[in-house]
């Protein structure tokens, strides 16, 4: 099974796969977004069939209090809009800190400035779908109704 997990932005949509069996996740140069991304899920969809994924791992921008504002309930109707373009499952999980994540992990190996802005999109879609699969495939809301009654499991 082959899994892409997504870290939308309004600039750039973070990328990373994984594969079942596999315990690593790689990080996907970023889908860069040149307009609204509403206006470009056909393309952005493109991207994502180039892997053939089984399943979509998106982060859900929930706030640190648990409450879903303007970004999550924008994250949630791009997550249903791709579950039906793409015919696929679509999870969406808690992304609450991921960004600052990334970012450290990525200082902490030496990388700055512009380099560090064009990789932190895909390195925190790269936490996104580990801590999906850290988890066991148990975390996680199933948008879309091509589940067969197992929310999230692959």
């Amino acid at each position: 099974m082959r899994i892409v997990g997504l870290d939308l932005g309004k600039k750039r949509v973070g990328m990373a796969m994984a594969s079942s069996g596999v315990d690593v996740v790689v990080p996907l140069e970023p889908f860069v977004v040149a307009a609204e991304l509403k206006s470009e899920l056909g393309k952005l969809c493109d991207r994502i069939q180039e892997y053939d994924p089984d399943l979509v791992v998106i982060g859900d921008p929930i706030s640190l209090d648990g409450s879903r504002g303007i970004a999550s309930r924008g994250v949630r109707q791009i997550a249903e809009l791709l579950s039906g373009k793409l015919g696929v499952r679509v999870v969406l999980v808690d992304e609450r800190l991921t960004s600052r994540e990334a970012t450290s992990v990525l200082a902490g190996i030496g990388v700055k400035g512009r380099e560090l802005r064009r990789k932190v999109d895909s390195s925190s879609a790269v936490v996104i779908l580990t801590h999906y699969l850290e988890s066991g495939n148990s975390v996680g809301e199933l948008i879309g109704d091509l589940n067969d009654g197992d929310p999230g499991r692959a």
